[in-house]
């Protein structure tokens, strides 16, 4: 998978950062991670979430932090392959010029890291602005959309107790990612039923600025 960034001569500078974690339908270890998403995944295709927490950020004078931001995403054979089916959600609890900002952000307008979920996206399943919690829990991570996502992750820890890390890997949302072992995940929107529990997750702290 190859992180793209193009933006416009006019396009503003913006940044975020902040905490993300997913979910996905594969084993531990996803095939996707070690092999820059050219490997199938473990059942063919690859199915979950992921969720960001964003600490901080800037775009167009507006503040980021507080606003959280989800991608729904499900690929067809290996993720470098670029047939992926997403869907977007936004914090009702954010602003509105927030989650006016995000959105563009994520639509592509502004380039880099949030532009490559709608490039890759064979089929888009639309954005929604919902009610959810996103919470950290030292090495553990939940995020909650009522009715439509319950997802909740634990680290795999080491020898220390500590969490495993992947050093300088090929991945759309950070380069550095924490092990980890999905404990209780359900996703149940747009006619789907994913239960990911038991499955490969991981989580990091994330950088993105353009």
């Amino acid at each position: 998978m190859t992180r793209i960034g193009y933006a416009s001569a006019m396009a503003p500078s913006w940044w975020m950062e902040g905490d993300y974690f997913e979910n996905c339908s594969c084993e531990l270890l996803c095939p996707c991670l070690l092999s820059r998403g050219a490997a199938d995944p473990t059942d063919g295709a690859c199915k979950g979430v992921f969720a960001m927490h964003l600490e901080g950020g800037a775009c167009e004078g507006v503040d980021l932090a507080g606003s959280n931001v989800a991608v729904l995403f499900e690929t067809e054979g290996p993720m470098a392959n670029g047939i992926w089916t997403t869907g977007l959600y936004y914090d009702e609890n954010a602003s509105a010029e927030q989650n006016a900002v995000l959105q563009r952000l994520f639509a592509g307008e502004f380039g880099g890291a949030p532009a490559l979920f709608r490039a890759v996206s064979q089929t888009f399943l639309g954005e929604k602005t919902v009610p959810m919690t996103y919470t950290i829990d030292g090495n553990a991570r939940s995020f909650e959309v009522p009715g439509l996502i319950e997802m909740n992750i634990e680290a795999v820890t080491g020898t220390d107790g500590e969490p495993s890390w992947f050093e300088n890997v090929v991945h759309p949302i950070a380069s550095r990612l924490a092990a980890a072992l999905g404990t209780r995940t359900r996703i149940t929107d747009h006619g789907l039923d994913w239960d990911n529990a038991g499955k490969n997750g991981h989580f990091a702290p994330f950088r993105w600025e353009g």
